[in-house]
């Protein structure tokens, strides 16, 4: 089942809401709320870059996740929530947010939209995938680097146990061990009790 609104921290959405010269009075308000300006110090106007003068950055395509939303407001909520909500919700009755979530009304995007959406979202899941995937990778190395360096210890307490001198080129030796290694060599010093060369 679609949803009646989409997501729009997703930079499709985002961009259909808030980069259009028929909408540039939702960003103008979102900026506003965000950076908490008041009185003169407001925006009034704002002029958007023609496709000439933009600066091709493909690296910021996914970093409206991370606007700096400091305060629960409503632009938070309508962030937050719009992709689950089924009928505008009292909060976001008034404008700018009614406004936004119409732009946002999946029932109005043409199939292209549809499809850019729809590739958006593959995107930004593929991203949430890559992350996940480079974090357990961390935490994997991070595991077997404790367990070495458990090893090394364990091979320097049994070579001072059994007088075996530990110096410049066997300590070298030794940090360059991976773990299997390590158990091997402290598995050796155990059964013969002196460090083969």
């Amino acid at each position: 089942m679609w949803p009646i609104f989409a997501d729009p921290k997703t930079d499709f959405v985002f961009k259909r809401i808030f980069g259009t010269e028929p909408n540039k009075h939702l960003l103008i308000e979102l900026l506003n709320s965000l950076l908490e300006l008041e009185g003169p110090y407001r925006i009034d106007e704002i002029t958007f870059l023609t496709p000439e003068q933009k600066v091709p950055v493909s690296e910021l395509k996914l970093s409206i996740g991370a606007a700096p939303v400091t305060t629960v407001d409503h632009w938070a909520y309508f962030f937050r929530e719009a992709e689950n909500l089924e009928v505008i919700p009292p909060p976001l009755a008034a404008d700018p947010y009614r406004s936004a979530l119409e732009v946002a009304r999946t029932a109005s995007f043409t199939p292209g939209e549809w499809d850019a959406y729809d590739r958006a979202k593959i995107a930004e899941q593929d991203a949430r995938g890559m992350l996940s995937l480079a974090e357990r990778h961390g935490r994997a190395e991070g595991r077997a680097e404790g367990l070495a360096e458990g090893l090394r210890r364990n091979v320097v307490d049994v070579c001072g146990f059994l007088d075996i001198e530990l110096g410049p080129e066997r300590r070298a030796q030794l940090d360059s061990l991976k773990a299997a290694e390590l158990e091997e060599l402290l598995a050796r010093l155990k059964r013969d009790r002196r460090w083969a060369d």
